[in-house]
C-alpha cells in the first residue's frame, strides 16, 4: 500500500494479488495526532472508455467580479450509466467549486 501524505488516497501497487484487509492509517500533524481502521475491498471494474468531449477547455473569469457564475461545463463521453465519475480541483480554492 501506498498513501499520499498530503491528500490521504490510498494506493494499492498489485490490486489483483490482493485479499481483502484491514489497515490502521495514523494521521499527525505535529501537535494533534489519530487512526482509523481502513477496510479495502476490491470490485471488479470493466475497462472505461470515457473520454472528455474536448481535448482542451477555455474559459475566462472578469477580474475583480463577486458574481457567482458558471465558469465552465466539461463535458465526459462514454460512461456507462453505473459508472462512478469524479471530479476535482487540482488546485482548490474557496473561489471555485464542482456544482
Amino acid at each position: 500500500f501506498r498513501v499520499n501524505k498530503d491528500t490521504g488516497e490510498i494506493f494499492v501497487e498489485d490490486p489483483l494479488k490482493l485479499r481483502p484487509r484491514r489497515i490502521k492509517v495514523l494521521v499527525d500533524d505535529g501537535k494533534h495526532q489519530d487512526s482509523a481502521l481502513v477496510e479495502i475491498l476490491l470490485r471488479k471494474r470493466e475497462p472505461s472508455v470515457i473520454r472528455f468531449q474536448k481535448d482542451i477547455y477555455h474559459a475566462a473569469v472578469l477580474e475583480n467580479s463577486t458574481k457567482t457564475s458558471v465558469v465552465t461545463v466539461v463535458s465526459v463521453l462514454g460512461s456507462r450509466i453505473n459508472e462512478d465519475i469524479h471530479f476535482s480541483l487540482l488546485n482548490p480554492s474557496p473561489n471555485f467549486s464542482i456544482g
